[in-house]
This record gives structure tokens, sequence and C-alpha cells, in this order.
């Protein structure tokens, strides 16, 4: 019975506005660290250019996202460490 109320605990908590944040950030940080690795790669103003542009429309939603969280969660909750960055 335990185990029961332990998963739907965990499934709840995955489902919660928090967890959803959780994971948005998380996709975010990958998509820049992949625009990085491109813009570190590339030799062709063109793809430059896009890079740059990718990393700083990502670095503006994430720190959208950062804010949003910050006004709904409170500011302890939205940490560094709380965060995955």
């Amino acid at each position: 019975m335990q185990e029961l109320l332990l998963g739907n605990k965990e499934e709840q908590e995955e489902k919660s506005p928090y967890a959803s944040l959780r994971r948005e950030l998380r996709k975010i940080q990958q998509e820049l660290e992949q625009a990085e690795e491109l813009f570190n790669n590339v030799t062709e103003v063109a793809l430059l250019d896009t890079s740059i542009y990718r990393i700083r429309a990502l670095t503006s939603y994430r720190e959208y996202l950062i804010r949003t969280a910050k006004e709904e969660f409170g500011a302890e909750a939205v940490s560094e460490s709380a965060v995955p960055l």
C-alpha cells in the first residue's frame, strides 16, 4: 500500500507546475549547450549569426521562465541550487 501512495505522490510531483518548469529549464539548458557548441565549431558567418541569435533567444527565454517562477513559487524555491541549469 505504501508503494502505491509513494507512486501516486511521485506522479503528482511530476505533473506539478514546478516539475514542468524544471523540465522546461533542463530542456532549455540542453538547447543552449547545443547552440554554444555550434557557435564554437562553425566558420561560416551565416551559421555564426544563427547560433548567436539562438543563444540570445534561449537565454532570454530561460530568464523569463526563472523570473516567472520566482513570482509564482517564491525566490527561495527558484534558487540556483533548486533549478537545474
